[in-house]
């Protein structure tokens, strides 16, 4: 699965998601890195079909309104170590990238995962 981590997710969390077998990209690698707008980042992914993974409640009105990203993994874990974090992707990665072989907006908490429709 390929994707996009938003600037507030830590940048450590290339290596876990490669080592899981994901393909990602960091915003500090595009153009406008870390001040890349929500535009930019859609269409980033648009292009290279990613999908975003963020924790801004904006993508989900954008979503909601314009289908815009086409995928979208929405943390909701809350204030959490880099740590945790990592853990919770560890747990969730085989079904995270299941999900989105079918859905195309899911939210990950601290220690479920939810498909919106």
């Amino acid at each position: 699965m390929r994707v996009l981590l938003d600037a507030q997710l830590p940048v450590r969390l290339i290596e876990i998601l490669s080592e899981l077998g994901f393909d990602v990209i960091h915003t500090s690698f595009l153009a406008n890195k870390n001040h890349s707008t929500d535009a930019e980042l859609i269409a980033v992914c648009e292009k290279d079909k990613r999908v975003l993974v963020s924790k801004d409640r904006d993508f989900v009105d954008s979503f909601v309104v314009r289908n815009k990203p086409e995928k979208f993994l929405w943390l909701t874990t809350g204030n959490i170590s880099n740590e945790r974090l990592i853990h919770i992707f560890q747990k969730h990665h085989q079904t995270i990238n299941d999900l989105f072989e079918l859905h195309f907006f899911v939210e990950l908490t601290n220690e479920d995962l939810i498909v919106h429709q």
